[in-house]
């Protein structure tokens, strides 16, 4: 029987956050002191690269690396346990980053290097974030998903013929996309926002809030039991 295809959520998510929770799950707690130092090292790295790639503004990237940077010196430290790095994970899995990052990395990786005239490129930033919030809100159906991938990656030859799951890593974000696919793309978007009657003007996905957000609340002491 043919193997479930994954979702584009879940490629998103092990194609970028793979940055923010890889390095610090499984085998982090307990490693040797030097270990964690690279563990933590790596961390930190990681995210200053997904942040460049995603064209974060400077104070958007110091808010960001101010967190990791606190979360990297409990990895070192040998604070954080493992319940807390898996429930990091989950959070950021499970939440709307992955969707995010998506519209962002369609914006600064296909739509603003393309030779679109400019107001079709800030209709497609409009177009990202409303899909973006229909995609959150479920109020368009997960599915639609599926269409973009298409487009977004180099999808090995063999899942192509065999629709069975491969690998996160046999997956690669295509360095480039036509204009006629990047407008097809977009169009597409456009008709499933209008479809699912989502806002003409919402606000552009808050990446960096939703990062610190998601380490907050691992970072952020437990509530003293009630007396």
């Amino acid at each position: 029987m043919a193997g479930k295809r994954k979702t584009l959520s879940g490629k998103i998510h092990v194609g970028c956050i793979i940055a923010l929770v890889v390095v610090i799950i499984a085998g982090v707690i307990g490693l040797p002191y030097l270990a964690r130092i690279g563990t933590a090292m790596m961390l930190v790295k990681s995210t200053e690269i997904l942040a460049d790639e995603l064209e974060m503004s400077p104070v958007e990237k110091d808010a960001v690396m101010e967190k990791i940077n606190t979360l990297a010196e409990k990895i070192k430290s040998g604070e954080m346990d493992r319940t807390q790095i898996e429930k990091l994970s989950q959070n950021l899995a499970e939440g709307p980053l992955p969707t995010m990052i998506m519209a962002r990395m369609v914006e600064t990786r296909y739509l603003k290097p393309s030779t679109l005239p400019e107001e079709v490129k800030a209709a497609g930033v409009v177009t990202l974030s409303r899909f973006a919030q229909g995609i959150i809100t479920q109020a368009i159906p997960p599915a639609k998903s599926e269409e973009i991938e298409q487009v977004l990656f180099e999808i090995p030859k063999e899942e192509k013929d065999s629709q069975e799951e491969t690998s996160y890593r046999d997956y690669k974000l295509k360095e480039s996309i036509p204009d006629a696919e990047l407008t097809e793309l977009l169009a597409n978007m456009k008709a499933a926002a209008d479809e699912a009657e989502i806002a003409e003007f919402v606000n552009r996905p808050d990446l960096a809030g939703e990062i610190q957000k998601a380490i907050d609340a691992i970072l952020a002491p437990e509530p003293a039991p009630a007396s």
